[in-house]
């Protein structure tokens, strides 16, 4: 299981991107040594400035690995 929060600044001079902050819950299985699934829910917190400003984004990720 893990978790993270992270901030993004996306702004630079004339360029407004705005800044975001997020919260990532996620979960790792591991069923063999080569075989890795994993799931992370992502819940944007807050978006000030730029496209989405003051936008309520959630998302939904999923991945599988296999290592050879």
């Amino acid at each position: 299981m893990a978790a993270r929060y992270s901030m993004l600044n996306l702004s630079d001079a004339e360029i407004d991107g705005g800044e975001a902050q997020n919260l990532t819950l996620g979960v790792n299985w591991f069923p063999t040594s080569t075989l890795r699934f994993s799931l992370n829910y992502v819940r944007v917190l807050d978006v000030d400035g730029g496209p989405y400003d003051n936008e309520e984004l959630n998302l939904v990720q999923a991945r599988g690995q296999w290592a050879f």
